[in-house]
């Protein structure tokens, strides 16, 4: 990635914008590598319980998260911020400490999918020694610690008013339930059902709520964004859409090896349609911003990146020399990636020091086989519950 948005570098009108940009990338890559080192290699890592320090680092995502959550809903319900997000009439949008709703929903749907996984892996020590065995402290504390992350991070998206968030997390729930096991999956089955049955008798399917998800469709485009009109409903999706507009101009201008990385913000006002004359600073597309800036060159090394992540995240949750925890962390984190692909169709999430973020998560999936053995992490070792864990 790091080597074709260096290239991108020759066409670039301006290297005062693109040189921040290759330096997040540079910051990915030795965050990345720091990360592994303290986690996995000696002298660091603990040596009479390797995972430890890894479960440190997810016990601090799901706190850190479940803390924007909460602010999130402080200020959702007592309407702290700007005017603009007011919603409902008596509520605002969630934005926590992002300034933006979306980057902020975008932040909690990068820990849900792991907050969930770690509570359906809690949940199945506890069922499998239900019977004869005494629970250890850790296996409570980790179910109820990750179940309350699961449904404060899940409330501060919903929030949020985010559809693309929504849409997103939706995708990585169904990921990561049905390739964790057949009863989970059943169980999230009746839950939805049961949700979808209250929403229907509470009338909420054609209220707010309602609309808001009805108008998710309108992401899909189908119309032109020059003769459209524009009203506070629409103007969301229509901006986007001008954006992508925009977008594909510059690829059309330089396709293999883009406009130049970071200089999209720079060459908008050329192509820029009209009322849309503000750049935002992005495509609210990171594939169409990634192949307008760093050319098809770009767009095939970043896809290339987050396919390896889950390969090595598919690898790394089926190893049965691995731990269950260790599984369910992969999963989790396939959940995340799944999240991040999908939630990116609308926006960037590379945006606000996620992207450090980010460097921690595939951390996780970096762990030498060698390193851990099921015996120290399972905790009263009967059979597992599934096969995919």
């Amino acid at each position: 990635v790091m080597a074709t948005a260096g290239l991108s570098l020759l066409p670039a009108t301006s290297l005062r914008d693109a040189l921040p940009e290759l330096l997040k990338w540079g910051e990915v890559l030795v965050l990345y590598l720091i990360a592994v080192d303290l986690l996995w290699s000696p002298p660091y890592a603990n040596r009479s319980n390797p995972l430890r320090s890894a479960r440190w680092l997810v016990a601090a995502m799901l706190i850190g998260a479940s803390v924007q959550a909460l602010i999130g809903l402080y200020q959702f319900v007592f309407q702290v911020g700007p005017p603009a997000f007011q919603i409902l009439g008596r509520f605002l949008r969630a934005y926590g400490t992002f300034r933006q709703p979306n980057p902020y929903a975008g932040y909690l749907g990068l820990v849900l999918p792991l907050a969930l996984s770690v509570f359906y892996w809690s949940l199945g020590q506890w069922w499998r020694g239900r019977h004869g065995h005494q629970h250890q402290p850790v296996v409570w504390l980790s179910l109820v610690g990750s179940g309350l992350a699961t449904a404060l991070i899940a409330a501060g998206v919903v929030a949020s008013w985010s559809r693309g968030a929504w849409l997103a997390i939706l995708a990585a729930v169904l990921v990561v339930t049905t390739l964790r096991s057949r009863r989970t999956f059943l169980l999230s089955l009746a839950v939805a059902g049961l949700l979808a049955l209250l929403l229907l008798r509470g009338g909420l399917s054609t209220g707010a709520l309602g609309a808001r998800l009805a108008d998710t469709r309108q992401y899909l485009g189908g119309f032109d964004v020059r003769t459209i009109e524009v009203n506070d409903d629409n103007f969301a999706v229509v901006e986007r859409v001008a954006h992508w507009d925009a977008a594909r101009q510059m690829i059309e201008r330089a396709p293999w090896l883009g406009i130049g990385l970071g200089n999209y913000a720079t060459i908008y006002p050329q192509v820029a349609l009209p009322r849309w004359s503000d750049p935002l600073g992005h495509a609210h597309n990171i594939y169409l911003n990634t192949w307008a800036e760093t050319g098809l060159l770009g767009l095939a090394s970043y896809l290339l990146l987050w396919l390896v992540a889950i390969g090595q995240a598919w690898r790394v949750g089926h190893d049965r020399r691995l731990s269950s925890w260790q599984r369910a962390v992969a999963l989790g984190v396939l959940g995340i990636i799944v999240h991040l692909s999908v939630h990116n169709l609308f926006d960037n999430l590379l945006v606000q020091r996620m992207y450090l973020h980010l460097a921690l998560v595939l951390a996780l999936l970096s762990v030498p086989v060698a390193a851990s053995q099921p015996r120290s992490d399972d905790f009263s070792r009967p059979p597992e519950l599934s096969s995919a864990a």
